[in-house]
């Protein structure tokens, strides 16, 4: 498959060859402004999924990390404060639960 730089090259070079009768030159030139302009759209656009992904790992890692915390509390609720901790943790898990689904994943 040929690369979408390449592409828009060609329309470029056909673009600054051809002697049309009515102005076709500046078509195919809208059409290689246009190609290069979804690229760079598509391109921002990965890099902008990648962000998100690389967010949503921590996120994932830290609310792994939350649910042991929570399972501690559960098994050793020794002290009246751990009552406390276990409803903070409890809604601290609950806000990053939002958060994951808003990255795009539901647990």
């Amino acid at each position: 498959m040929t690369e979408t730089k390449t592409i828009i090259e060609a329309l470029r070079v056909l673009a600054k060859d051809y002697k049309g009768f009515g102005g076709e030159e500046k078509v195919v030139l809208e059409a290689a402004d246009r190609l290069q302009k979804q690229q760079r759209k598509i391109r921002n656009q990965r890099r902008e999924i990648e962000a998100l992904q690389k967010d949503k790992h921590r996120v994932d890692g830290f609310v792994n990390w939350l649910d042991g915390e929570i399972r501690k509390c559960w098994i050793q609720p020794t002290l009246s404060t751990d009552f406390i901790h276990e409803k903070i943790l409890q809604t601290a898990k609950k806000q990053l639960e939002k958060l994951r689904n808003g990255l795009g994943e539901q647990k």
